[in-house]
């Protein structure tokens, strides 16, 4: 309870601050440039480059703010949460986004994994939109007597999996993998230059312990 009002105590904060700072400077920045008598153009283009920058820092502050506010519900079942976060992540990022889950009942489990695996999925996500130049991605959801597993799939570019464990592009793989080995889980990735990218998180199906029942 206490990390879940945390998280949207720093979601609130940034959307106060840092969100409304970058926002107002890139549409500053963006007035400027439009006025053609104001400064040279080497000038110019140095502000359009700033505009640049700011409104993507202010995107990335604004997917922030919704990953964590996501994670912090703590009224809503695991799939309710990863459904609801995909419609709207969607709808920021422009890419079509699903939920699958072949399930034969709801899935129940421990609240420190349930946070963890959405954190992974949002992380997957976020590399869908900023390194993938994917037009749609899906997020499956299987479960058996041993293993949950949640797939992240996208129909980008993929990368190139020999230069995995550097990391390089920004993918964060490593954290990602860290996540998922707090809750006794695995990450592993299939991708290849030219046909998407496949994030493959499994966990033990150890289900979240019943309340006890009040007298």
């Amino acid at each position: 309870g206490a990390i879940l009002a945390e998280r949207e105590r720093i979601a609130r904060e940034l959307h106060d601050s840092l969100a409304q700072v970058l926002g107002a400077v890139h549409l500053r920045l963006r007035a400027l440039t439009s006025r053609e008598d104001a400064v040279a153009p080497a000038i110019a283009l140095e502000l359009i480059e700033l505009a640049d920058v700011c409104e993507e820092g202010y995107n990335d502050a604004r997917r922030a703010i919704l990953d964590l506010h996501e994670s912090s519900r703590a009224d809503r079942s695991l799939l309710d949460s990863l459904r609801a976060y995909l419609d709207k992540y969607s709808g920021q990022c422009g890419i079509a986004m699903s939920l699958e889950a072949s399930l034969k009942h709801d899935l129940a489990l421990p609240p420190r994994s349930e946070i963890q695996i959405i954190r992974v999925v949002q992380e997957a996500l976020t590399n869908v939109r900023k390194h993938s130049g994917a037009t749609a991605a899906t997020v499956r959801v299987t479960q058996d007597k041993c293993t949950v597993t949640f797939v992240v799939e996208d129909d980008g570019r993929g990368f190139d999996a020999t230069e995995e464990l550097s990391d390089r592009g920004g993918f964060g793989l490593h954290s990602m993998r860290q996540r998922m080995e707090m809750i006794g889980g695995t990450l592993s990735t299939d991708s290849a230059s030219g046909r998407g990218t496949r994030v493959v998180a499994e966990l033990p199906n150890v289900p979240a312990r019943a309340p006890i029942p009040s007298i």
